[in-house]
């Protein structure tokens, strides 16, 4: 997912621009689309990949507590670079579409 700003030509630039890097194998499975989900709720999580699931487990609890259901797919936004962050130093929002 991107912000509102991002505009499908700066896609199509980076497209272009990861085609000249050495291994560009993932492009097939990019896309760019737009797509309205409603409401969704959301947690800042700070730690590795792997104890992720109690906070997922806590985000739907949370949902289904406030009288919502579960809706759409589970996103998540990394906010640092896995390659070079320690994992217990990562920051990840998880998101959870709601209706």
């Amino acid at each position: 997912m991107q912000p509102k700003y991002v505009s499908v030509e700066d896609f199509n630039l980076a497209v272009e621009q990861v085609k000249k890097k050495k291994n560009p194998n993932a492009l097939p499975k990019v896309s760019f689309e737009n797509f309205e989900e409603g409401p969704a709720a959301q947690i800042v999580y700070i730690g590795p990949f792997s104890a992720e699931g109690p906070i997922k487990t806590k985000i739907h609890a949370y949902i289904q507590n406030s009288g919502h259901s579960l809706s759409g797919k589970h996103h998540e936004i990394y906010l640092n670079n896995p390659a070079t962050t320690v994992p217990e130093n990562l920051k990840t929002i998880l998101r959870k579409p709601m209706k």
